[in-house]
């Protein structure tokens, strides 16, 4: 069975290019070498890069001196060849249209390359199936993603300004996913595309609680993805119901409620089922199966927020040694490039060292970050969770959590409060 492949678009462009050297611009933007099916166009439209590189004239006489001074111009089809694209030209205006043909065909063969190669590891018996899945789903979205481009300065303020616009219009106000909270949203400017968000703190602190409060607020107008590697999906919803039906944790885990209270949790479950998000639920993934579900559900529905629980419990390079500073390091810049690969959120919970536990003052620090200082470069954002109460009974400050916003790359860092409920789990603006 044939390749898939567009012999008239592919003359089209090149003719194009040969007869409106002005459209040049816009097809090199578009269009790579490889993109193109027939060895001859390739070598015709690496040379026309070529002159267009070096701001030299294109037309079918230069062009044609071009190839015979480097000894192509016969493989090309010879001069007659590219006399015959420039009359067939098409009109300039539909340039963009063959250039999605070309660029569509060439993808149909890479998925066609990609298929063949999972086969051929799928018959390898000494290869692991989710390796071979994760691999697969990873190699598919790269060519179907953006891989970036190069913008002039212009292209750069016009879009600059576009999103300052917005920023004086909002008067303000979060141009971010919310958080839910007031005060979050405030200190942070909201969920931002592409960021990595770490909210760390000690065991008990309630990070995983304010992670699930912030998707679940967030889940009202965003996609949402929950990745816990410590709870099960009947521990997280239950959670879930605690917060959302007002109903103590611990009835609901002894499942001793009055009717009143089975009815609340009732009508939380009505509530949430109108959320988009997702839960995983199963053993600890690494960061390539984490980034092919979260491909996968980009894909299907669309994603903007993923929430992993914790960090820390990621598996990590099984080519590391044990060296667990190497692949903490490694996990989280993986997960700030999927973030900015994916345009979604991550927010990542992180456990904190023992060295707060030493201290007079246990208010954590950026260097308490457990394993790696790359959690630190690589984040966006991170809050550090202190909670007083915790560490000291007749403390003023009891149902009161602290947010110390220890790194924020577009903003200030600081320190704002939150309330604290445990018994349904529930972060509360004061």
């Amino acid at each position: 069975m044939e390749l898939p492949k567009a012999m008239e678009s592919e003359q089209a462009v090149l003719g194009a290019m040969i007869a409106y050297p002005s459209v040049a611009s816009e097809v090199v933007d578009l269009l790579k070498s490889e993109d193109f099916y027939y060895t001859n166009h390739i070598k015709i439209y690496r040379e026309i890069v070529n002159l267009y590189s070096e701001g030299l004239v294109i037309d079918t006489i230069t062009l044609a001196q071009s190839l015979n001074n480097k000894g192509l111009i016969e493989e090309v089809g010879g001069a007659s060849y590219l006399s015959d694209l420039s009359l067939g030209a098409t009109f300039s205006e539909n340039i963009k249209y063959h250039c999605n043909i070309i660029k569509d065909k060439w993808t149909k063969r890479n998925i066609i390359h990609i298929s063949r190669e999972l086969m051929k590891k799928a018959y390898d018996t000494k290869s692991v199936a989710r390796n071979i899945i994760s691999e697969g789903a990873e190699e598919l979205y790269k060519i179907c993603s953006d891989n970036g481009k190069m913008y002039t300065m212009a292209e750069c303020l016009d879009s600059a300004l576009v999103e300052i616009e917005k920023r004086y219009n909002s008067k303000g106000e979060s141009l971010g996913k919310t958080t839910g909270f007031v005060s979050f949203d405030k200190a942070i400017g909201g969920l931002q595309k592409g960021n990595l968000f770490i909210i760390a703190g000690r065991p008990s602190m309630g990070k995983t609680a304010l992670a699930l409060n912030i998707a679940c607020k967030a889940a009202k107008k965003s996609r949402v993805a929950i990745f816990s590697f410590e709870m099960s999906k009947q521990e997280l919803t239950d959670r879930l119901l605690s917060d959302e039906g007002s109903v103590k944790l611990g009835k609901i885990k002894s499942g001793k409620l009055s009717s009143d209270e089975f009815e609340q949790i009732s009508n939380g479950a009505a509530c949430l089922s109108e959320r988009y998000a997702i839960v995983y639920d199963g053993r600890a993934l690494n960061t390539s199966e984490i980034r092919a579900k979260c491909m996968k559900a980009k894909l299907q529905d669309g994603l903007d927020i993923v929430v992993i629980d914790y960090l820390q419990l990621i598996n990590g390079d099984s080519k590391s040694s044990g060296n667990r500073v190497y692949e903490i390091s490694k996990i989280s810049r993986e997960l700030k490039s999927m973030a900015r690969e994916l345009e979604i959120n991550i927010i990542a919970l992180s456990q904190l060292s023992r060295a707060t536990e030493g201290r007079e003052d246990k208010r954590p620090v950026l260097s308490d970050l457990r394993d790696s200082g790359a959690i630190e470069q690589d984040a966006d954002i991170i809050a550090l969770l202190y909670r007083d109460e915790y560490y000291n009974r007749d403390s003023n400050e009891k149902g009161i959590c602290e947010i110390l916003i220890g790194k924020n790359r577009n903003g200030k860092t600081g320190m704002f409060k939150l309330n604290w409920i445990p018994e349904i789990q529930r972060f509360v603006d004061i």
